[in-house]
C-alpha cells in the first residue's frame, strides 16, 4: 500500500470528473508530513519524548493505523452524509483548528511542539471534503459558523494548510456539486454557502494570497490553480459576484500579469486566460477597467500575448484555447471606448493586420478583432449612470483611418478574394469560411459608415475604398455578387427546411422574431451586408461616373445571369433597413438612410429599362 496516500491525498467525495492541473506533483518518492514539511530546519535538533508518540515501530501513527484496520476490517464510509454527520465532521474540524492555533500561540518558536498538530489539522480539512456530497446541507456550515472558520485557514503559517483549504474550497464550490444532486434544496444550499463566502471576504483572501504561492514549487502551482478554480466556480452561481472580485481586488492585475509574463505555458496561464475572459462577458464595469492605468495597460498586454504568436503557432491544445481567450478577452473589451481608444494607442490594428497577413492560426480571429474595433461603441457620459450612454463614433472613426493608412485594404480584400487560402483552409481544419465571410464584409460596411464622402479628410479615404471595386476588370463586384447568390440560396435552402418540419407537425410554426432570428443564423445577416455594399458602390455619387456606371453594369449583367435584379437587391435591403434599432424610433438616421439607399437601387433597374 502506499502510506503517503493515506496522509496526503483526499478521500474521495462524489467520483464526479473534475478539472485537474496536468502533471500535478507526486510525493511518493519523497515522503514527508504535509504539516511538517515547510517548517522543520536543520535547527530544530531532534524531536523530544512528547512527540515520540508521532514515530512508531511501523513508521505509521495512531490514526494512520486505525485506517488500515478500517480497510483489512472491510469497512465501508456511510454513501450519504446527513446532518448528523456533519456536525460530527465540523465539529472534529473547529477542534483542530484550535488546537493548531492555541499550540502555534504557545510555542510560536518550537515547530516541533504544534506539527503533530498541524497533521492533525490536514487529515480534518481533508475529512470535510465528503461534505460537498451534500450541498443541501451546507447551509449548516453557514449557521455553524465553519465559513468564517475555513476562510482563516487561508492566511494560515503553513503554506500547505492553506493549500489543502483552498483544494476544499474548491471542491465545495464546484459547479458538478449542484449538477449531480439534481434538487432544488442543493442549488439553493449552493447559493446560501456562496453569499457566505463573499459576505466573509473570500475574493480579497484569495487574491492577496496569490502573493505567496511560489509556483516553482508543485504544490504552490496547484494551489493557484484551485484559486482559480474557486473564483470561476462562485462567478457561476451568479455573475454579478464578476464585478465583485474585480472592483474589490487586484485579481485583473494579476490575470494580465500572469498571461503577459515570457514563460514556459503551462496550465495555469491558460486558466488565466478563461477567467479574464469570464470576467469580461457580462460586466461593462470589468471591460472598461481593462483599459485603466491600475491593471497596468491591460489592452497592451494581451496585444503582447498575440504578438509572440504572429509568426507561429501554439504547441498543444490547452495553448490554443489561451490563445482564443486572449482574442476573446479583446474582442468583449472593444465593445467600450475607453478600450478602443488604448487598443488604437498601442498600435492594435497594425498588430491585428501583421497577424492576418502572416496567415497562422491566429489570421482567423485577429479578423474578427479588427470587425469589433470597427463596430459602433457606446460611451458613458461623465456622472451618469451605468445604463445611460451616447453613440460615439469618434474613435472607430479613427481607428477606420489608421486601418486604410496601415495598407489595410489590401489586406482585407486579398482575404475577400480568398487568395491564398486554399493552403491555409487545408492546414488549419477549424477554419470557417462562413465566420471569414462575415467578418470582411462587416469591415467593409463599418469602413462605408465612417469615410464620409462630405468630410475632406475621409473623403480621399473612402476613393481609395471604392477603387477597390473597379480593380482587376471588377474581380471585387463579381466576388460580391457570387457571394448574393450563395447566402440567397443558404437562406432559401433554411426556409424549405423549416416549412416541411412544420407540415410533418415535427415543429411547431414560428413567429415572425423567430423566423427573423433563424433566417439571420442561416446567412441573412451577411446576404444583407452583402446587399448594402453593393448598393453603397453601384450608387456611390462621390466617384467618378465612368467607375459608377462600370460597376453598375457589371453587376446588372451578373445578376441577370443567375436569374435576379436590383429588385432584389432593394428587397433584402429593405429588410435590413425594417430592422435596424428599436422599430418605435422614428428618428434612427441610419435607418432613414439605409432605405433612402434602397431606393436608389430599385431606380437602378429603371435605368436599365431607360438605357
Amino acid at each position: 500500500m502506499d502510506i503517503d496516500s493515506l496522509f496526503k491525498a483526499p478521500a474521495p467525495v462524489s467520483g464526479k470528473k473534475k478539472r485537474k492541473l496536468p502533471s500535478a506533483p507526486s510525493d511518493a518518492d519523497d515522503y514527508e508530513s504535509v504539516a511538517s514539511k515547510r517548517v522543520r530546519t536543520e535547527d530544530d535538533g531532534p524531536v523530544d519524548d512528547e512527540d515520540d508518540r508521532f514515530l512508531h515501530g511501523d513508521g505509521l501513527s495512531e490514526e494512520q493505523r486505525r485506517i488500515y484496520q478500517i480497510v483489512d476490517a472491510g469497512e465501508e464510509i456511510p454513501e450519504k452524509v446527513d446532518i448528523i454527520q456533519l456536525k460530527k465532521t465540523v465539529l472534529r474540524f473547529e477542534k483542530a483548528v484550535n488546537k493548531n492555533q492555541e499550540l502555534r500561540t504557545r510555542f510560536p518558536d518550537n515547530p516541533t511542539k504544534f506539527m503533530e498538530s498541524e497533521a492533525d489539522l490536514d487529515e480534518e480539512i481533508k475529512a470535510m471534503l465528503t461534505l460537498s456530497s451534500v450541498p443541501e446541507l451546507y447551509p449548516h456550515l453557514v449557521t455553524l459558523g465553519t465559513v468564517a472558520t475555513t476562510l482563516s485557514l487561508i492566511v494560515h503559517e503553513n503554506t500547505d494548510i492553506c493549500i489543502a483549504t483552498i483544494e476544499l474550497l474548491n471542491e465545495l464550490t464546484d459547479e458538478d456539486v449542484v449538477a449531480e444532486a439534481v434538487t432544488d434544496e442543493s442549488e439553493e444550499g449552493m447559493k446560501v454557502f456562496v453569499q457566505a463566502l463573499v459576505e466573509n471576504q473570500i475574493f480579497e483572501l484569495l487574491v492577496d494570497n496569490l502573493g505567496r504561492l511560489n509556483e516553482e514549487q508543485p504544490e504552490d502551482k496547484q494551489g493557484v490553480f484551485n484559486t482559480l478554480g474557486i473564483i470561476e466556480n462562485i462567478i457561476s452561481v451568479h455573475t454579478s459576484f464578476a464585478e465583485a472580485v474585480v472592483t474589490n481586488t487586484s485579481l485583473l492585475a494579476y490575470l494580465l500579469r500572469r498571461l503577459s509574463t515570457p514563460r514556459v505555458f503551462d496550465s495555469n496561464r491558460q486558466y488565466s486566460s478563461e477567467l479574464l475572459s469570464i470576467l469580461l462577458q457580462n460586466s461593462r464595469t470589468n471591460r472598461t477597467k481593462l483599459a485603466s492605468p491600475e491593471n497596468g495597460d491591460g489592452v497592451d498586454a494581451l496585444l503582447r500575448v498575440v504578438a509572440t504568436y504572429r509568426k507561429r503557432d501554439p504547441a498543444e491544445a490547452d495553448e490554443i484555447e489561451m490563445l482564443e481567450n486572449v482574442f476573446d478577452s479583446l474582442c468583449l473589451g472593444l465593445s467600450e471606448s475607453a478600450v478602443k481608444k488604448a487598443f488604437l494607442d498601442a498600435e492594435g490594428v497594425e498588430l491585428m493586420l501583421l497577424v492576418v497577413r502572416e496567415k497562422k492560426m491566429g489570421r482567423m480571429r485577429a479578423m474578427k478583432v479588427l470587425n469589433h474595433a470597427l463596430q459602433l461603441t457606446a460611451a458613458i457620459e461623465v456622472g451618469s449612470s451605468d445604463g445611460e450612454r451616447k453613440d460615439d463614433p469618434t474613435i472607430p472613426l479613427q481607428i477606420a483611418t489608421r486601418f486604410i493608412e496601415a495598407a489595410g485594404l489590401r489586406t482585407l480584400f486579398a482575404s475577400f478574394m480568398h487568395k491564398g487560402m486554399k493552403a491555409y483552409k487545408k492546414l488549419y481544419k477549424e477554419f470557417s469560411e462562413a465566420q471569414e465571410d462575415e467578418h470582411i464584409v462587416s469591415i467593409i460596411v463599418s469602413l462605408f459608415k465612417y469615410l464620409s464622402a462630405s468630410d475632406t479628410s475621409t473623403a480621399p479615404l473612402r476613393l481609395r475604398l471604392l477603387s477597390k471595386f473597379t480593380e482587376e476588370g471588377f474581380e471585387k463586384v463579381d466576388r460580391l455578387v457570387e457571394m448574393f447568390f450563395a447566402y440567397d440560396q443558404r437562406v432559401a435552402i433554411s426556409d424549405r427546411k423549416r416549412q416541411a418540419e412544420e407540415r410533418a407537425d415535427e415543429l411547431d410554426e414560428e413567429d415572425e422574431d423567430e423566423k427573423y432570428l433563424r433566417r439571420l443564423d442561416a446567412g441573412l445577416f451577411v446576404l444583407q451586408l452583402v446587399a448594402l455594399i453593393l448598393a453603397r458602390a453601384c450608387c456611390d455619387q462621390s466617384q467618378s461616373d465612368e467607375s459608377r456606371t462600370g460597376i453598375v453594369q457589371r453587376s446588372r449583367i451578373l445578376l441577370d445571369r443567375g436569374g435576379y435584379s436590383f429588385a432584389k437587391v432593394a428587397e433584402i435591403l429593405k429588410e435590413y433597413g425594417q430592422n435596424l434599432g428599436d422599430s418605435a424610433d422614428e428618428n434612427n438616421e441610419e435607418r432613414k438612410e439605409i432605405l433612402a439607399l434602397t431606393d436608389s437601387v430599385c431606380s437602378l433597374d429603371e435605368e436599365a429599362v431607360n438605357g
